[in-house]
């Protein structure tokens, strides 16, 4: 966690598994950064973990996170790999 991102309280609905999902990615990060390409493994570890739903309503089975939520899940995600986020980021 970085100087910025210690500055916010980590929302309740953020559980460990996004913890395990953080390491995932910034492991990952460094194939996806150096060989400059699509983050595959990544973008079906966001899936996997619920990420791709942060912004659906409930009623149709998203998270439905408000604005510091997401804007939470944001800063720590782009911590872990950037490109991965900045694709997120375009999608949502």
């Amino acid at each position: 966690m970085s100087e910025f991102s210690s500055q916010f309280n980590r929302p309740a609905r953020f559980i460990e598994d996004f913890e395990r999902l953080l390491t995932t990615l910034s492991e990952a990060s460094q194939d996806v950064d150096s060989e400059q390409q699509w983050p595959a493994a990544a973008w079906e570890a966001l899936k996997q973990a619920g990420v791709l739903s942060w912004n659906v309503p409930l009623e149709f089975g998203g998270a439905d996170l408000n604005s510091v939520e997401m804007t939470y899940g944001y800063i720590r995600l782009a911590e872990a790999c950037l490109t991965t986020t900045f694709v997120l980021t375009q999608f949502n």
